[in-house]
């Protein structure tokens, strides 16, 4: 658990690599049947976006069972977006790491994982929409992912 401090900086109670906050994205294996290469919401569906407090914490990691690897030669991935209003249009949502948060869906890791990446300034928001976007498939291979989890510290 993280302490905020009277001078703004942050101390963690437990340590550094103590997790502050979770937020399970897909729990049940979910076919991502003919993923799509151009970004887009995972599964094409604008129900995976959620509204999360992000003011407080410094970091994130994305984490997943990627239970069927693609075959895609494009880099297929999930990846998780910020935007600061509600929103439908892929567009709108953005980058929220000093690198991308994302998963490979191509490696062939059993579970995948960001490791911690640094949030910008911009996504530490009291009302921040999250977005899981499937990226770089290739039109016809069906990856199956499950347990794809956001970690906030």
């Amino acid at each position: 658990m993280s302490i905020k401090t009277g001078d703004g900086s942050v101390a963690y109670a437990g340590g550094l690599d103590t997790v502050d906050e979770t937020l399970s994205l897909v729990t049940a294996p979910l076919t991502l049947t003919n993923a799509l290469e151009a970004d887009g919401f995972i599964a094409a569906s604008n129900a995976y976006v959620w509204l999360a407090g992000t003011r407080g914490y410094r970091q994130v990691r994305l984490t997943g069972r990627i239970a069927t690897v693609s075959a895609s030669a494009n880099s297929p991935r999930l990846q998780l977006r910020y935007s600061a209003a509600m929103s439908v249009t892929v567009a709108d949502f953005l980058i929220m790491g000093a690198t991308s948060v994302e998963i490979s869906m191509f490696t062939g890791q059993v579970m995948a994982d960001s490791g911690w990446i640094d949030i910008l300034p911009a996504a530490r928001l009291a009302s921040c929409f999250l977005g899981l976007f499937n990226i770089g498939g290739d039109g016809a291979a069906d990856p199956i992912v499950s347990n794809v989890v956001a970690h906030f510290r």
